[in-house]
């Protein structure tokens, strides 16, 4: 009786699961959909371009006029994209060329986006800068371009993007905090040495986030360091 009844909660179940739609760009992981090709995790932000409004604010990047963004990488030569702020400072438009992921197909082709900059008013003077994502009229710090899901910039919502630090252990997140860190000081990520002093950060803070990138790492090869010893006595024993 009780394995009928196993049997039927199955049926059941099964029923109410949709299927796969075996039809081009309509199945899981192909395109349109927010899973990757090769399993079920989500694209993370980390993978993604992001135009974050504060750095833009901090680096003088709102004023009126045209500006260049770029993203540094482990290469040296990122991503960048051209900007405009019109003159009442509340739209910004994207320019930039778009190069279709080979999955996508297609051809390249240079495009203009407008951004809408809303300003909220801070509780001790001043203001805040948000972006209105242009898909969903969010009000949002950072918009970000993944090739492979969108050809324009969006806000994570609209594109199903998650944090890499939902599915990280203690160990690799000391790592990503000192990317972080090097990111602030204008570096890539990885461990390339320490970026130099950025013009708008006073001394103390730097030194104070240089510090903080030397504990991390030094923390992160404390906690790799018997992992490794043990993998070397392994490949030594083998090779005896």
């Amino acid at each position: 009786m009780l394995g009928a009844r196993r049997a039927a909660i199955c049926r059941n179940h099964l029923a109410n699961v949709p299927r796969r739609d075996t039809r081009k760009g309509r199945g899981i992981g192909r395109l349109g959909s927010r899973r990757r090709p090769w399993g079920a995790k989500r694209w993370t932000v980390e993978e993604a371009l992001a135009l974050d409004v504060r750095r833009l604010a901090r680096s003088g990047g709102l004023t009126r006029g045209r500006h260049v963004h770029r993203w540094p990488s482990l290469w040296g030569t990122g991503a960048e994209v051209a900007y405009e702020i019109a003159e009442d400072g509340e739209t910004l438009t994207l320019e930039h060329r778009i190069v279709p992921h080979p999955l996508r197909g297609g051809k390249a082709r240079d495009v203009a986006q407008a951004v809408s900059i809303v300003r909220t008013p801070c509780r001790f003077g001043g203001d805040r800068p948000w972006f209105a994502c242009p898909a969903c009229d969010r009000h949002v710090v950072a918009l970000y371009h993944l090739a492979l899901l969108a050809d324009d910039f969006r806000c994570r919502h609209c594109l199903g993007l998650a944090y890499a630090s939902t599915r990280e252990d203690s160990t690799r997140r000391l790592l990503r905090k000192a990317d972080r860190l090097r990111a602030d000081l204008g570096g890539a990520p990885g461990r390339g040495g320490i970026p130099p002093q950025p013009v708008h950060m006073g001394w103390h803070a730097y030194w104070r986030k240089v510090d903080r990138i030397e504990e991390l790492e030094h923390a992160y090869a404390a906690r790799v360091a018997p992992e490794i010893d043990a993998r070397l006595k392994r490949l030594q024993d083998q090779e005896s």
